[in-house]
């Protein structure tokens, strides 16, 4: 009896690894490998008006190596910086972002049935997206943000007349949260998700990193958008 219970156990845990090799999708980027651990059918963000911001979730933060797992959520419980003064203002010298349109993957965000108007009534939707891969290149900290999400940073569009335009804005937090501060140490690595937009316009792409005086920009990449985030003037910031 004893005997037959561990081989249940065995058979159960090659099937669960078996499993875990089917839904996990390695991709071969530029610079490292992700592997994604969403496996499911996902969608492209339809245009919103009222839902023009740039929300970059965070899936990884810690070491730089060749090869890193990505999991299903964003990631949270941040280490307490408070008692640290060796941080500084970035700039492209000490900080870099890079767009990585190699590795397609796929983002699991989290919708409310109410006010939706493009979306099915659902808890969860499943959303294309590329990594953005953010290094630290100094021997200081780095504020990026709050939450789970990387703050000051938003996405700018190539128009027809091959100006850079402000398609999105910052994310808002509402105040007195008592969120601890995302803060990327040296030779670290952040890895975030840039939700990919629906559209008919493709063009020239990057993000705009502005946190202090200087701005750091990613990479150019190419991908669709609505052109009427061209045509419709970004909604006010309350």
């Amino acid at each position: 009896m004893q005997k037959l219970i561990w081989i249940s156990i065995f058979i159960c845990t090659i099937l669960s690894c078996k499993e875990s090799n089917i839904t996990a999708q390695m991709h071969q980027g530029e610079h490292l490998v992700i592997v994604d651990s969403v496996d499911a059918e996902s969608r492209f963000v339809d245009y919103d008006f009222y839902k023009r911001h740039g929300v970059y979730s965070i899936y990884y933060l810690g070491a730089d190596t060749d090869t890193i797992q990505l999991g299903k959520h964003k990631i949270n419980g941040f280490e307490d910086f408070q008692n640290r003064n060796d941080f500084t203002l970035p700039d492209p010298s000490k900080l870099s972002i890079y767009v990585d349109t190699l590795i397609p993957l796929k983002q699991i965000i989290r919708v409310s049935g109410k006010g939706i108007r493009y979306y099915e009534l659902k808890d969860t939707l499943v959303i294309n997206a590329f990594p953005i891969i953010v290094r630290n290149h100094c021997d200081s900290l780095i504020r990026l943000g709050i939450f789970s999400e990387i703050c000051y940073m938003v996405r700018q569009a190539q128009d027809e007349t091959g100006d850079w335009v402000d398609i999105e804005n910052t994310i808002r937090f509402g105040c007195s949260t008592g969120a601890r501060d995302i803060v990327i140490k040296p030779d670290s690595l952040i890895i975030a998700l840039l939700p990919r937009y629906e559209g008919d316009y493709k063009t020239a792409c990057r993000l705009r990193f502005m946190h202090g005086k200087h701005a750091v920009y990613s990479n150019v990449f190419y991908d669709m958008i609505d052109k009427r985030q061209f045509s419709e003037p970004l909604p006010d910031q309350y």
